[in-house]
């Protein structure tokens, strides 16, 4: 059966769930992500899917995702945090890190990505995310600091001359500022 209606998706993924046909839930639940890439609810429901079919790597990825969706962090990191070596693949330590700073941990989002940065240096998003981290801490020059030092390795980055542009003007550069924000 297809469907073009998400929650008639959603519904018979649970519906298949609660009967324990599993790889049926799954099936809907994976179409219903497919549909709607932002579905809290189509991520969470495949986690416990996954979970219950003794996929746990996956199935915990798949409930963080849609905590992490629904916007209930300190679901989202227990989950991921149950994954062993998460912040060997990229994609977890992504997540992970972006819950923190979503919860607003900074302290802790800052000390997981300053040791994402030292993994994979020459992933933007982590050198984008530290700068953002102290930004949000008002550490303006670090913040600054970070930007610079990442758009001399990702000289296009948008995200990054707006960090500094952003941090410029914190520190009353507004002159300085500016030549950021036009790039």
């Amino acid at each position: 059966l297809q469907s073009d209606y998400p929650s008639v998706l959603a519904g018979l993924g649970k519906v298949y769930y609660h009967y324990q046909q599993y790889p049926k839930a799954l099936n809907y639940l994976k179409q219903l992500v497919k549909k709607v890439p932002n579905s809290s609810d189509g991520y969470l429901w495949q986690g416990k899917t996954l979970l219950k079919m003794n996929q746990l790597k996956k199935g915990h990825e798949m409930v963080a995702k849609g905590y992490f969706l629904a916007k209930k962090n300190v679901e989202a990191l227990s989950h991921i945090e149950k994954i062993p070596n998460f912040r060997q693949e990229k994609e977890l330590f992504k997540l992970y890190t972006a819950t923190l700073v979503k919860g607003q941990l900074y302290k802790k989002a800052e000390e997981e990505i300053q040791q994402a940065v030292k993994i994979y240096p020459k992933d933007v998003d982590f050198v984008f995310d530290l700068s953002q981290v102290y930004y949000r801490q008002k550490q303006y020059q670090k913040s600054l600091r970070t930007a610079l030092d990442g758009i001399k390795l990702f000289p296009r980055n948008h995200y990054l001359h707006v960090v500094a542009a952003s941090s410029f003007g914190a520190l009353k550069q507004n002159d300085k500022a500016t030549t950021y924000y036009e790039k």
